[in-house]
């Protein structure tokens, strides 16, 4: 058990997240630096992290579970790499972490130019969000009416499923270019694959 959860509360899920950033320390290869943070949700609708400070959500780095401000009425949370989402019941999504500049493909969702994001930022554009799913750096919501949005790396092995003529990555959530998607209950993968499981 860890110390610091929340008492007289349920845990209802489990995420994690990890990420590196690269410096210059001087040497021929540099120093790659790995950073990592562990998400509970709670059955109050509250969300809790430890770990380090460029993915807890706190922007601080903490070794027991601390509440992340501004967090409640959570219904499901989600983690890959370098990114964390939240889903409010309300159907918005919340997003933060921190992305590597260099090779940054829209994980975040908040534009081209912001790889950083400490604290939770509500996601632009999404609204009425049934499900949220994330494989890596690739970023899934489907709405109420079962439609797709995705965001973040596409990548040279076509993860978004948007053919081969998609872009190497989506910066903002867009909406899936095939309207004739069925609704999907469950997204995974790993490595050059996404599977999808529909109702």
């Amino acid at each position: 058990r860890f110390d610091g959860l929340k008492e007289n509360a349920t845990l209802v899920d489990i995420a994690g997240s990890s990420g590196s950033t690269w410096i210059n320390d001087g040497s021929l290869l540099g120093k790659t630096i790995p950073f990592n943070a562990y998400y509970f949700l709670y059955d109050d609708g509250t969300v809790a992290s430890w770990g380090d400070p460029e993915l807890t959500g706190t922007g601080s780095a903490h070794d027991r579970p601390i509440l992340i401000p501004g967090l409640n009425n959570i219904r499901a949370i989600a983690a890959g790499s370098g990114v964390a989402l939240a889903l409010r019941k309300d159907g918005t999504v919340f997003v933060w972490g921190k992305c590597n500049p260099s090779s940054y493909q829209g994980t975040l969702g908040l534009g081209a130019n912001n790889v950083t994001q400490a604290t939770p930022a509500q996601l632009p554009g999404l609204a009425s969000i049934s499900r949220i799913f994330l494989v890596n750096q690739s970023c899934f919501a489907v709405n109420q009416q079962g439609k797709l949005y995705i965001w973040g790396q596409n990548g040279s092995w076509w993860w978004m499923g948007v053919g081969t003529t998609g872009p190497e990555g989506y910066f903002t959530p867009t909406l899936h270019p095939n309207a004739n998607l069925p609704a999907f209950v469950s997204i995974a993968g790993g490595g050059s694959h996404i599977v999808a499981l529909t109702t």
